[in-house]
């Protein structure tokens, strides 16, 4: 059902991962450069052009919304819910895991700092939420079998 607890945890990570979308997570500053790391790449700010292309980054950035839409639908189908969760979570781990790798590369390439922006703790906040969705969606499955139990 649409109106559950578990709809609304779902639903703030799927905004939550569709935020990290639009910001930069990454600042990279190197020989008086700004270097920012967005999904699809790392951009240099005042040349306006895109340093390196983060094409898998991207592609897992993309996906992750689209596997927390789905799930609030599923619904009727718990265990494929808590599966998809589990999924979803491991990809936002690998995530976190690409963004350190990429940042780490390329301010090793420009010899520059990096700088997180808030944006870094956003995969963490839908893990978070995740796991507190994947909670009631077992609750909710343990009292489906309970009333089973009872007939």
């Amino acid at each position: 059902m649409l109106q559950r607890i578990q709809t609304i945890f779902l639903f703030i990570a799927f905004v939550i991962t569709g935020l990290f979308l639009f910001f930069p997570a990454v600042n990279i500053i190197a020989d008086n450069k700004i270097f920012q790391f967005y999904f699809y790449g790392i951009i240099d700010k005042e040349a306006n052009r895109i340093f390196t292309y983060t094409i898998p980054f991207a592609i897992l950035a993309c996906i992750i919304p689209l596997i927390s839409l789905i799930t609030i639908f599923l619904f009727r189908r718990r265990i494929i819910q808590i599966k998809l969760c589990i999924i979803n979570i491991i990809l936002l781990a690998g995530t976190d895991i690409m963004l350190y790798f990429y940042s780490s590369v390329v301010s090793a390439k420009l010899n520059g700092t990096v700088h997180y922006l808030y944006t870094v703790i956003l995969p963490a906040i839908a893990i978070i939420l995740i796991l507190l969705a994947i909670r009631a969606i077992r609750k909710d499955e343990k009292l489906v079998k309970s009333v089973d139990r009872i007939r």
